[in-house]
């Protein structure tokens, strides 16, 4: 990627804006003082005024000179922080060591949670299977009580038709049975009225006897 080539006219001033840490060099760094010190003097910016001449001009409009002098600067800064940037490098070979083990870690406890899991898991199927057998013994029980109550509700309505045909047997008898109260209250009427009868005729019988004697009786005197 080429660089921003700047053009001005001469007599003007460029600003050169370069980001850089220029810290004070602290002595015996260890890894997390250096990254607090770095993250502290990292924002640091410096401004540098360049008057506009003709060779500054030609160096600014020369894209490659200006990519020179950039590398010389990096070169420069590289020098001074030399100690910083080791001390980075060793801690860019350090980290990849610490999330490694950080990952072996997390693989594990997702391991021990897998399993831990998967253990669950077995133990809810095999409480499910208890319960599909529970239930299915369950099923077996109620399809034999449905059975046996239908079976009784059959022999129940066997029972209520021979209740209701006794009851018209009964009501039968009971009818023949009054009949035959009837019948029997008017033969003895009948037996009544001819014993009745026969005490007339036999009275009348004996008055006509008795009078054919007197009369016979009054024939023999004579």
């Amino acid at each position: 990627m080429m660089p921003t080539i700047y053009t001005a006219s001469p007599g003007s001033t460029f600003k050169t804006v370069t980001s850089i840490s220029t810290p004070n060099k602290p002595q015996n760094y260890n890894i997390n003082q250096l990254i607090a010190h770095h993250k502290s003097h990292s924002s640091t910016v410096f401004t540098k005024k360049v008057p506009c001449t003709p060779a500054t001009l030609t160096n600014y409009m020369d894209p490659w000179k200006l990519i020179e002098e950039r590398l010389h600067e990096r070169d420069e800064l590289e020098k001074k922080d030399g100690a910083y940037f080791k001390a980075f490098s060793q801690l860019a070979r350090l980290l990849p060591q610490g999330n490694a083990s950080l990952a072996e870690k997390e693989r594990q406890v997702l391991i021990s949670e897998n399993e831990t899991l998967i253990e669950r898991l077995n133990q809810q199927t095999l409480r499910l299977e208890s319960s599909e057998g529970k239930v299915a013994q369950q099923d077996k029980k109620i399809r034999s009580l449905e059975s046996t109550v239908a079976q009784l509700n059959s022999k129940i309505d066997h029972l209520v038709l021979e209740v209701a045909e006794k009851n018209r047997t009964v009501e039968i008898i009971n009818d023949e049975h009054l009949v035959h109260e009837i019948q029997q209250n008017v033969l003895k009427e009948e037996i009544e009225k001819l014993k009745k009868e026969n005490e007339s005729l036999v009275q009348r019988w004996m008055a006509k006897v008795a009078q054919d004697a007197d009369s016979m009786n009054q024939g023999n005197e004579k």
